[in-house]
């Protein structure tokens, strides 16, 4: 035919070739599934070649073998590996991706261009989550440790506006925070809290201690005044 070339068949059409004996390499079955490596696909395409025990899927572009991504899939998973930036897109009125793999190892989810292992642009959902510490924050309670008067806090916050080993407002929004390491510094200001009211609650007994003290020397003194 002048615009195409075609090939009609009832029957399933197998291109061979021969090393040793002829053998099928791609088949096109009567239902149209087209297998490669297969002469039975049990889908639209059906790959079933392997190199090493590892099924190979390889897509190269123009600018030569340096530039290619293959699927490599071995018996307990599948992996693809690419020379360049890897994204998955969707289309709503127009393509965008929405979850790129950078070569360095980043991972975005709603960018591009993740500037941490995994950077998310928006908000992340979850039932829990498990953030890995180095340390925590008991040693508030060790004999040694230096617990600032009240008076010294005071003055801290009117001079700098925030609390101590708490980074400012400004150097969060600019920076981020480190939840890990925050959360540590939330802990130390809570048992710091701790320690405290338990310092308060030992002067409010002596202070009711003494007054208790008080009232009996009074009410002795009363009683010696009513006899006189």
């Amino acid at each position: 035919m002048p615009g195409k070339s075609k090939i009609s068949s009832t029957h399933d059409i197998a291109f061979e070739t021969k090393s040793g004996s002829w053998s099928d390499k791609v088949t096109i079955k009567n239902n149209g599934n087209v297998g490669i490596g297969t002469s039975a696909p049990a889908y639209p395409l059906h790959i079933s070649k392997s190199i090493n025990g590892e099924l190979h899927f390889l897509v190269q572009n123009t600018y030569g073998i340096g530039n290619r991504t293959f699927l490599s899939t071995s018996p307990d998973r599948s992996i693809i590996y690419t020379d360049r930036d890897f994204s998955i897109g969707t289309n709503s009125n127009n393509w965008s991706e929405k979850l790129t793999v950078v070569k360095n190892g980043n991972v975005g989810i709603g960018t591009t261009t993740p500037a941490h292992k995994l950077t998310v642009a928006g908000t992340v959902g979850a039932r829990e989550v498990t953030v890995d510490a180095n340390m925590g924050a008991d040693f508030v309670f060790a004999p040694d440790y230096h617990l600032r008067p009240l008076s010294e806090v005071e003055q801290f916050i009117t001079e700098n506006k925030h609390l101590p080993e708490i980074a400012p407002a400004e150097e969060m929004v600019q920076n981020g925070v480190n939840m890990g390491e925050f959360q540590i510094q939330l802990l130390q200001k809570i048992e710091e809290l701790t320690l405290y009211v338990i310092e308060q609650q030992k002067q409010i007994r002596q202070q009711e201690e003494f007054l208790n003290a008080l009232r009996q020397e009074i009410e002795t003194l009363k009683g010696g005044t009513n006899e006189n």
